[in-house]
C-alpha cells in the first residue's frame, strides 16, 4: 500500500486492530533455512473526533487519516498478537485472512507433509507427543524444521494458492526419541498429532479455527499410517504457536 507519512525515529507508536494487506518478506525470521511472510498492517491508534483529536493535531501532528505498519517492520515493546481483525469498512476488500486448513496425507515417496489454505501466505507445521506412547519427552510440543534443509522444504512461505510443503524428519525428531523398553515392544503403535496451520507472519498463527490436524502413527510401520480416530487431549493454543515458530 501506498505510504501516507512519516513517523519520528525512536517513536513509540500504539496500534488499535490490524488488516490483511500486501505480504511482505519478514527479515526478522527468514534465514536459509526459512523464510516468512507478513500479511498483518496494524492499524496506528488515533485520538477520537472532536476535541483530542483536534488537541492531538495541535501538538503533535497527529492527522485522523488511516495509517498502517507492517510488523515485519515493527520492534514491539509490548505484546501485540491479540490485536483483533478491524472493523468493516476499515480494511482493504481486496485482502482476506486465510481460510482454513487441509492437511495432505504423508506422502511416503517424498517423506513430506503438505497443506494448504486460502490466502495464507506462511503455512507452520508441528507435532504433539501424547503421554503414554512411550516418548522419553512426552507431552512434548516441538515444530515441524529440519536446520539441514532449506527454506522451501520448512515451515513458512506459501506458494501460489497458499500450499506448503514441508520434510517431515519424523525418525530422528520423533521416532529415534522413544523408549526402547516401552510396553508393547519397539513396533508397538506410537501415536503423534500433526497441526498445519496458517501463519500471519513467524511467530504469529492464525485463529486456531484455521488450523488441520491429522493423528499418525509413527512407530508400526515402515511409514507413518494415518488413523481414523483422532487422539486429543492437546492445546491447540500451544501446538499453533509451535507451528508457527520461527527457528532463529
Amino acid at each position: 500500500m501506498p505510504a501516507n507519512g512519516r513517523f519520528a525515529r525512536d517513536c513509540s507508536v500504539g496500534f488499535s486492530a490490524y488488516c490483511p494487506g500486501d505480504p511482505i518478506e519478514d527479515t526478522a525470521g527468514t534465514n536459509d533455512h526459512q523464510r516468512w511472510l507478513t500479511s498483518r498492517w496494524l492499524l496506528v491508534a488515533k485520538q477520537p473526533a472532536g476535541w483530542k483529536s483536534w488537541l492531538a493535531r495541535r501538538l503533535s501532528g497527529e492527522t485522523s487519516d488511516r495509517q498502517f505498519v507492517a510488523d515485519a517492520n515493527v520492534a514491539p515493546a509490548t505484546k501485540y498478537e491479540d490485536l483483533h481483525e478491524a472493523p468493516g469498512g476499515v480494511c482493504n476488500a481486496n485482502y482476506s485472512p486465510p481460510g482454513k486448513a487441509v492437511l495432505a496425507i504423508f506422502n511416503a515417496d517424498q517423506q513430506t507433509l503438505t497443506a494448504r489454505a486460502d490466502h495464507a501466505v506462511n503455512i507452520g507445521f508441528a507435532t504433539w507427543t501424547p503421554p503414554g506412547q512411550g516418548f522419553v519427552d512426552e507431552n512434548a510440543y516441538q515444530p515441524v524444521f529440519d536446520p539441514n534443509r532449506l527454506a522451501k522444504d520448512n515451515p513458512g512461505a506459501t506458494s501460489a494458492g497458499g500450499v506448503k510443503t514441508v520434510a517431515w524428519a519424523y525418525h530422528s525428531s520423533l521416532k529415534d526419541g522413544l523408549r526402547p523398553r516401552r510396553p508393547g515392544g519397539a513396533s508397538a503403535p506410537a501415536m503423534v498429532v500433526v497441526m498445519a496451520i496458517p501463519c500471519t507472519a513467524d511467530n504469529l498463527p492464525a485463529a486456531v479455527s484455521t488450523a488441520a490436524t491429522a493423528t499418525y502413527d509413527i512407530a508400526s510401520g515402515e511409514n507413518p499410517k494415518r488413523q481414523v480416530r483422532s487422539t486429543t487431549g492437546y492445546d491447540a493454543d500451544r501446538l499453533a504457536r509451535a507451528a508457527c515458530q520461527a527457528n532463529t
